[in-house]
């Protein structure tokens, strides 16, 4: 008698512990790809943030001036679609630029819908 329910109860906890073998089993594979899923993604958002870089350039030498509007300092910003100054520890020498350039001439700001 005693025997038998602990066979049955052994056959109940071995048929628990081989279902969530299971199930871990099944997570261990889901984690897997969804690592594969994170390590695609970042390779590309890696690729698209070197693809938005090169339209960029950095300038030095743009002189600075109190409350200025970098954009009005630049010639050609026709063809820019974004400027930004770089903050800079030492006041000697102008901090530098980042401009980012317009590739598609839809986007000019000379042109007009």
């Amino acid at each position: 008698m005693v025997s038998s329910i602990i066979t049955e109860v052994t056959g109940g906890i071995q048929t628990i512990i081989t279902s969530l073998q299971n199930e871990n089993e099944a997570h261990r594979i889901k984690v897997k790809d969804l690592e594969k899923q994170v390590d695609t993604l970042e390779k590309g958002e890696d690729k698209y943030n070197q693809y938005i870089r090169r339209n960029c350039l950095r300038l030095s030498g743009v002189t600075e001036q109190a409350s200025e509007n970098i954009e009005t300092s630049i010639y050609f910003r026709e063809s820019i679609h974004a400027m930004m100054r770089f903050p800079h520890k030492s006041s000697k020498n102008p901090s530098q630029v980042l401009s980012s350039f317009v590739s598609d001439p839809f986007f000019s700001k000379n042109n007009s819908l």
